[in-house]
């Protein structure tokens, strides 16, 4: 792979992530902020917008990038779309039409997680394994970056930066709506530079019978690997984890003693960790392979939710947040180099798009949905709050080690020809 595609790869990543950094880890104090307390369930509904879009759209997306449009042109329609959604929510203050335009963005956004996964493995070849985690941490470059720009964005105001006057006029005042509408004008700058993107057109089925040609129906038939089905299970218990933890600690941090609006930049400590760990990936997958990196992974959110029962110190409790990224790094990216590993060429998309859908999509709704729920009734019992997640990863993470077996990885490579588009 050239230089030039590595480096068009890297900024679609760092544009994937930066888009969903901000309202990922400030979308709770901002409807905190505008709805008020007592609302913590309609809160919770909204913030399993991730999960209900990710349930809806990827097998959509999966199965037109994978049989009927290049990934790139997908990639360009829902970002595009999309970015305009997010926007038009940001002028909204009542539940139900944030909830309805934050759904239709999240069913575009979520399915594009997989594709752009896909299209990068499908322009590394046989370099994935090494490769993949390097381009892929431009992605947590984007996140970290945006978050500390939005952060210090929202501090801006005229009277301090008498220069900004107009431009304050023209945009209005910082305020935390920019959660929704800074990364709604990135998905539209995105939009535009997807067109850019390495061409990636459909490969041709490998059968023409009618549940081949459903890309959707012939990734099912991964399940039939245990090893396959061990890892999408898991990883789905893990991604409760991770939305559950996303839900909550937005909450917490403040409660320990942070300042609310530092919340967001204080939770990227968990991006150093992901840094770390997915420079040191291509290493251990060599060393140790998939199965001892991922479960280094599922250790740091066990040991992660643990700590956290404590609810003191301030510096550990916001310092352990770096656990996340490793986490982050050496399971769920390991578990994405696995998936494509075990897909044949002409269902890679939708492949991606199935880790997708039960990670970020049922598990993310179970997460977050629940996150409110227990809130509503527990709180301020942060140590009972956060034992449902450890023992729910500490029971997965035994599961796991146990019936995983990497060497009966399902490695269905064909070599076949463009089919569309």
């Amino acid at each position: 792979m050239n230089s030039a595609t590595r480096i068009k790869l890297s900024v679609m990543m760092f544009l994937e992530y930066a888009i969903s950094s901000v309202w990922a880890l400030m979308l709770y104090v901002y409807l905190k902020d505008l709805f008020g307390q007592g609302h913590e369930f309609s809160i919770g509904l909204i913030m399993a917008c991730g999960g209900l879009g990710s349930i809806l759209g990827p097998f959509i997306m999966g199965q037109l990038a994978d049989r009927y449009f290049a990934t790139e042109r997908v990639l360009a329609f829902s970002h595009l779309a999309g970015g305009v959604l997010l926007i038009a929510a940001s002028y909204f203050t009542t539940f139900w039409p944030i909830f309805v335009l934050v759904l239709l963005y999240c069913t575009l956004y979520f399915p594009t997680v997989g594709l752009t996964n896909s299209l990068t493995f499908r322009a590394l070849g046989d370099e994935h394994t090494s490769q993949f985690a390097p381009i892929r941490l431009w992605g947590t470059i984007g996140w970290l970056l945006a978050t500390f720009l939005v952060g210090g964005y929202l501090g801006l105001d005229s009277g301090r930066v008498p220069l900004l006057k107009p431009f304050f006029r023209l945009v209005g005042e910082p305020s935390l709506r920019e959660v929704l509408r800074i990364p709604g004008l990135i998905s539209l700058v995105f939009g535009l530079y997807c067109f850019a993107l390495p061409h990636t057109p459909p490969t041709a089925a490998a059968a023409t019978t009618a549940a081949k040609k459903s890309a959707f129906i012939e990734t099912l038939e991964l399940m039939k690997d245990r090893s396959f089905a061990i890892l999408l299970l898991v990883s789905g218990f893990f991604g409760f984890s991770l939305y559950y933890y996303f839900a909550c600690e937005q909450g917490f941090l403040p409660y320990v003693g942070s300042n609310p609006n530092n919340v967001g930049r204080q939770m990227i400590i968990g991006q150093i960790g992901e840094m770390i760990s997915m420079a040191l990936v291509p290493l251990l997958v060599a060393r140790i392979g998939m199965k001892w990196t991922m479960t280094l992974g599922g250790l740091a959110y066990v040991a992660m939710f643990a700590l956290n029962m404590l609810g003191q110190p301030w510096a550990l409790m916001v310092g352990v947040n770096i656990l996340h990224g490793f986490c982050f790094g050496f399971l769920f990216v390991v578990a994405l180099m696995y998936v494509d590993k075990a897909a044949s060429a002409d269902i890679k998309a939708s492949a991606q798009s199935l880790f997708v859908f039960v990670v970020s999509g049922l598990f993310n709704v179970v997460g977050n949905v629940s996150a409110g729920y227990i809130r509503d009734r527990l709180l301020p019992n942060w140590a009972a709050i956060w034992a449902i997640p450890l023992v729910i990863t500490a029971v997965f993470l035994l599961v796991f080690v146990a019936l995983f077996r990497e060497e009966k990885i399902a490695q269905l490579e064909q070599k076949v020809e463009p089919a569309a588009v």
